[in-house]
């Protein structure tokens, strides 16, 4: 099927010069050393080797590395290259000693200088190199150099059997060399045929030119006659080449000669394992024209379209019809290789294509074009007048065909999608969808749902309407993925699973309800999906893809194979496909493509992991590697060689030790750092663009613990310690034994003496609880007198005054007082409640001495319990005296004094005593200017005796005196007494 294709590839040349390849160009800005490039060629692990006047470049389908003089080249200007046996890449240059290359490295061939002439190296499948010079023959095996005689035959070539090849070019004697017997065989030439140009060696024959024909000698001779007289330049088995010409043969018979399809000048030509060929130019770089593209023509502009976007296509019987963005209708006859318009009235934007085997329907903006096929394969002039116009305006529309070609109108616009459900065409419209059925040259439509669609699909009657809003799906939930997303086509396989392309959300298949999203689509703007029997073809603006789909425990997984413009395609902007058994029919954005089906030659890609890294050091490769604990950061670079697949090749890896299973990247590049000590092994398989794996590579790496983590350690550790345990035992058994006599007597004595501090200090303790309960009373004891003393003064003051009726009242007021505090100074704590109404009394008392200067009030809180509260005795009445006494008395005006008793918690009664009188400040600045006036002892006595009742008692009381409380230094004082326990 490929050399039929090419045959229809050679008949296109006859017609369509302007068909073209699409090839991938390589120049200086991706990594070739020059644009003058001579040889091309392949080594044994799949790397592509170039020559070019600025050095030797080893190319991996990623990156190209190029060797020069600085490397070790003998020179930059390398013409030719040779692979062995041993994949060592022989360098030849003119008049330069013989060089190869092995693992990257540039080596001398042997010792001496051998300089071969052009074209003089032949490499044996026994190790041999064969070397032809300007001194004879001579061949290297290992580090030997060997002169080979040839009794002044020309070297010709060594086959496959390791036969040498000479010929004798004056009397065309070819001489066959076999385990150093010899045969001599003529070439068979007329006596006046003279060789007139090289004898290359070409598959189990020769090749070579007279003056008058072209011959092919594999034991007789084949004469071939070309249109052309030049000297071949350049051969690549099964093709020879002469600039833009190609001689394609098919076991070692001419089948065919066909032109380069591209804009350059072909200096050199290589064909690859994957059947990707190479053409190496004088000036312009590298092509590739893939084994996928060479399968591939596309028709453009040049080819006579007046619009090359082309957005629909179908092939009916021979013919490829193609509809434009514009509107413009074309008919590509693939017999005759004809291109002819199909005129159209005032048609614009051409939708879809799709046929019934007798009809052709044209979806386009100004309604549906229904052709009969037999008339657009042969279009009159009069073609346009061949319409009949129905105007459909009703949801139902029944009319007669008159003529074999009609246009629909009316409420038909704006049609969008095609899909046949039965016998019925479906039209998604600006208007809804239709259905049209054609019976006896009647037409039948009917509306069948108003809703504006791109696309529409039937299953069973139900309606799946494509919208710029989103898919309107029955059975689906309602903020489903594709509720929201602007749908382009629906497309219904044979199995009723429902395909769905975006506008700019890529492809998505549902299946049973459920939607599933095509991993690797997901920014695809997908124009149209066609169903392909178990294939899926989805067109975006990103390539074409290609979709298989498995079921696996019921659950969909989808293989993806994208072709673009690496593959042969005008552009990677596909809108449109049609599909047969043997092409694909691809409308792009500059044309229309056609691909050949033909399968192509399945070739395992070679993997080849390039450099481990430990610790961003590069090592020696190898299979296993055993490393310290601290050598531990591993990177692994790697490459899969496939040029078929233009870098869209899958990684599939796992580090056995930290993966559970196979992880996948498109990166050539792993690194793990920070291992922990253990064995891990890497595994690697690289799948190329067509889906086919590699085989695997692994790598063990092997992390030993640090010695502190071994077994060995651990069991010398464990040992080292019993053995120091069991000497620690018996040195302290040795030493308890002498000295536990003289221990236990000093514990004894130690006892005693501890006993005797023991007693001593809760003698201590007595003492001190003593001595603190003596002053304190002592200090009640001088409380008595220093408050009588205050009251008797303020009486005094009454009876000098002669106001008997104050005094009187006064004495019975501290008559009362004197009684409750005699009665209260006896305890050392007394209820709050007693507190509280001593307080009281004594508060009216200096009320009447000072005539009203000041009122006040008392504020308990009511969670707190006054008869059941217990607090020190006579504790607050001192701050009540003197916050009237030095506070409220000599304010200007009449003071206030207020008491509040609060609850902070179960254990805490705080008792705040607040004045607005002139402040602590001022009231001992008065004291000091009264000479001779009583130095009060009341708040030393108070505080010495808080210390003390902090001593004895469990509750402990805490005094906080705050000034200025009227602020900005107008004095007012308030005390916070906070009583704990």
């Amino acid at each position: 099927m490929r050399y039929l294709f090419t045959l229809f590839l050679l008949g296109c040349y006859f017609f369509g010069f302007s068909q073209k390849h699409t090839y991938r160009h390589f120049l200086v800005e991706d990594g070739l050393p020059s644009l003058s490039i001579y040889q091309i060629t392949q080594d044994h692990d799949g790397y592509i080797w170039l020559t070019s006047d600025k050095g030797v470049s080893k190319y991996d389908g990623y990156r190209f590395r190029t060797f020069t003089v600085q490397d070790g080249l003998p020179t930059n200007d390398i013409w030719e290259l040779y692979v062995d046996t041993d994949n060592r890449i022989w360098l030849f240059a003119n008049d330069v000693p013989l060089h190869y290359i092995k693992d990257d490295k540039i080596i001398k061939a042997t010792k001496e200088a051998i300089t071969p002439i052009s074209h003089g190296i032949q490499c044996g499948n026994d190790g041999k190199v064969w070397v032809n010079t300007d001194l004879g023959l001579q061949f290297i095996q290992g580090d030997t150099l060997v002169t080979y005689d040839t009794d002044g035959r020309l070297f010709v070539k060594v086959d496959t059997q390791n036969r040498l090849w000479l010929i004798d070019d004056f009397d065309n004697i070819l001489y066959k060399v076999t385990d150093g017997r010899e045969d001599a065989i003529s070439l068979g030439l007329d006596t006046s045929e003279v060789i007139a140009s090289d004898i290359f060696p070409f598959g189990e024959g020769l090749v070579f030119k007279t003056f008058n024909d072209f011959c092919y000698f594999e034991g007789s001779l084949k004469k071939f006659d070309f249109p052309f007289q030049a000297r071949l330049i350049e051969q690549f088995y099964p093709t020879l080449t002469d600039r833009n010409q190609v001689f394609e043969f098919k076991n070692d018979i001419l089948v065919n000669t066909y032109e380069v399809l591209g804009d350059f000048r072909v200096g050199n030509t290589f064909r690859d394992r994957e059947g990707n060929s190479w053409y190496a130019t004088k000036g312009d770089g590298v092509y590739l024209l893939t084994a996928t593209a060479q399968n591939t023509l596309t028709y453009d502009l040049s080819f006579g379209l007046d619009d090359q976007k082309i957005t629909a296509t179908i092939l009916v019987d021979s013919i490829v019809y193609m509809g434009t963005l514009n509107g413009d209708f074309y008919g590509l006859d693939l017999k005759n290789y004809f291109l002819y318009s199909i005129p159209l009235d005032n048609a614009r934007y051409i939708n879809d294509l799709s046929t019934n085997g007798e009809d052709v329907f044209l979806a386009t903006d100004q309604g549906l074009f229904i052709f009969n096929k037999n008339q657009i394969n042969t279009p009159q002039k009069d073609f346009k007048e061949s319409f009949s116009l129905v105007n459909c305006f009703s949801k139902n529309c029944n009319t007669s065909r008159t003529t074999k070609n009609v246009q629909v109108r009316g409420r038909i616009t704006r049609v969008r999608d095609l899909a046949w459900y039965g016998d019925k065409l479906l039209l998604a419209t600006g208007f809804g969808t239709w259905s049209l059925q054609i019976q006896d040259n009647t037409l039948i439509l009917d509306n069948i749902d108003e809703t504006r669609v791109e696309s529409a699909g039937l299953v069973d009657t139900t309606k799946w309407l494509g919208t710029k809003a989103g898919l309107l799906a029955p059975f689906l939930e309602k903020d489903n993925a594709l509720s929201q997303k602007p749908v382009k086509d629906i497309a219904i396989d044979d199995k009723n699973r429902i395909w769905v392309g975006t506008d700019g959300y890529g492809l998505y298949m549902i299946n049973d309800g459920k939607v599933y999203p095509i991993k690797g689509t997901a920014r695809d703007l997908v124009q149209q999906v066609f169903i392909d029997g178990d294939i899926v073809w989805a067109s975006s603006n990103n390539g074409l893809r290609r979709i298989k789909t498995m079921m696996v425990n019921n659950q969909p997984r989808f293989t993806l194979r994208t072709f673009n413009a690496s593959d042969g395609l005008a552009t990677n902007e596909v809108n449109t496909l049609y599909a047969t058994s043997n092409n694909l029919f691809v409308g792009t954005n500059k044309g229309l493509s056609i691909i050949n089906r033909t399968p192509l030659q399945s070739t395992i890609p070679p993997l080849h992991i390039t450099q481990v890294a430990i610790n961003q050091r590069d090592t020696i490769l190898k299979n296993r590697y055993h490393l310290k604990h601290r050598q531990n950061n591993i990177t692994i670079s790697y490459v899969g060689l496939s040029y078929l697949s233009n870098q869209n090749i899958r990684y599939e890896y796992m580090m056995e030790g930290i993966d559970n299973s196979w992880q996948n990247t498109t990166i050539t590049e792993r690194n793990y750092p920070d291992l922990t000590p253990g064995n891990y092994t890497f595994r690697l398989r690289a799948v190329d663009v067509e889906g086919v794996k590699s085989a695997e590579q692994a790598i063990l790496f092997i992390i030993k613990p640090p010695f502190w983590a071994t077994v060995w350690f651990a069991i010398l550790s464990a040992l080292l310690i019993m053995g120091g345990i069991y000497i620690f035992i018996q040195w302290r058994t040795s030493i308890i034994t002498r000295r536990e006599a003289q221990q236990r007597a000093a514990e004894r004595e130690k006892a005693t003496l501890q006993l005797q501090i023991l007693e001593e200090q809760i003698e201590k303790d007595r003492i001190s609880k003593e001595l603190a309960q003596s002053k304190l009373e002592t200090l009640q004891a001088q409380l008595n007198p220093h408050f009588a003393y205050n009251a008797l003064t303020s009486i005094q003051k009454f009876i000098l005054t002669n106001d008997k009726k104050e005094a009187n009242k006064y004495l019975v007021k501290f008559a009362r007082l004197m009684r409750q505090f005699l009665e209260a100074s006896k305890e050392r704590h007394i209820s709050l409640k007693k507190e509280m109404e001593l307080l009281q009394l004594y508060i009216e008392m200096e009320q009447l001495r000072f005539k009203d200067k000041f009122d006040y009030n008392i504020s308990i809180a009511p969670n707190i319990d006054k008869a059941a509260v217990q607090i020190p005795s006579m504790l607050l009445q001192i701050y009540v005296e003197n916050a009237i006494n030095h506070g409220l008395v000599y304010k200007e005006g009449k003071g206030h004094l207020e008491i509040n008793i609060i609850k902070k918690d179960d254990h805490t009664i705080q008792c705040i005593v607040k004045d607005d009188g002139i402040g602590r400040i001022k009231a001992r600045a008065i004291k000091q200017q009264s000479s001779g006036a009583y130095k009060g002892l009341g708040m030393k006595i108070s505080k010495e005796r808080i210390r003390y009742l902090n001593m004895i008692d469990d509750k402990k009381v805490n005094i906080e005196i705050i000034d200025d409380t009227n602020g900005e230094g107008l004095g007012g004082t308030q005390v916070v007494v906070t009583m704990k326990g």
